[in-house]
Formats: C-alpha cells, sequence, structure tokens
C-alpha cells in the first residue's frame, strides 16, 4: 500500500471515489457539492488534505483530513473524513495501515487529535476506530445549513 497527496489534476478521481462512498452508504450525492468542496481544497491547501490510497497501480480508496482549531485540545487537529476503501481491497489490514500514516501525519505536522464520524447504527466502522484508540466523546454534534 502507499498513499500520496492527491493533486488537482486527479479531481475526477477523487470526485468519483466520494460519489462510490456515498453511494454505498446510501447518501444522496449532491455532484455540485462535491465538486465545490474538492475545489476548495484543492485552492486553500491549509484547508485539507486529500489522499490516495494506492495498491500497486490501482487506485484502492481514499480519506480527508481536515484542520480544524480546539480550545479543548489546545491547537490544531484534523477530521479524518470520508475515509474509504474499495471492496476488492478490502480486509487486507489497509485501514489499520491508514490509521497509523495520520497519527504519522499528525505527529509531524503537531497536530494533536484525531476525530472520525462514524454513523450511529454502524457497530463495525464504530469497532474499527475503537480496536484503533478512538473512544466515543459525550458531545453530541450538531449541525444547521447555513442558507444563502
Amino acid at each position: 500500500m502507499e498513499i500520496k497527496l492527491a493533486t488537482p489534476d486527479q479531481r475526477k478521481t477523487v470526485i468519483e471515489l466520494i460519489t462510490e462512498l456515498w453511494t454505498y452508504y446510501d447518501i444522496a450525492a449532491e455532484r455540485d457539492n462535491i465538486s465545490q468542496a474538492v475545489d476548495l481544497i484543492f485552492s486553500q491547501p491549509g484547508l485539507a488534505e486529500i489522499h490516495l490510497i494506492y495498491e500497486g497501480d490501482e487506485v484502492a480508496g481514499y480519506f480527508i483530513l481536515v484542520l480544524s482549531l480546539s480550545v479543548e485540545y489546545g491547537g490544531l487537529y484534523v477530521t479524518l473524513d470520508g475515509l474509504f476503501v474499495r471492496e476488492p481491497f478490502r480486509r487486507r489490514g489497509l485501514g489499520r495501515q491508514i490509521v497509523n500514516f495520520v497519527l504519522d501525519r499528525c505527529r509531524e505536522q503537531g497536530w494533536l487529535a484525531i476525530e472520525a464520524i462514524a454513523d450511529e447504527e454502524n457497530k463495525v466502522v464504530q469497532y474499527f476506530y475503537g480496536s484503533h484508540g478512538f473512544v466515543p466523546e459525550r458531545w453530541v454534534h450538531l449541525r444547521r445549513r447555513v442558507d444563502h
């Protein structure tokens, strides 16, 4: 397995992977929203990082690290957003390698924590993260869209 930072010329591949993830979890994919977010990441590199996961010459998946500030942690942390490994590449230990890569990246950058988001009903994903030292927080995340 090799993990590489995605480049703007890989935009189409990134959008396809995100769409594939959203289809897998039956999330209504707004292709325009995906495109806008990917373009924003590529135009503002300090905001987030898109990483592609390779097995040989094939793209096996992706994940995004989104940078945030936490007063609680006293500094910067990342949200591991959209970790996705395509079906043929699952159950090969890639998830463990990805988490270790992200931990190393955090140490290199001085980021203080990693937040991972899992559907409250998806016990498999919760178990995966729990087995790598992630613990549930007592805080419930609430979100509201802003109308423009």
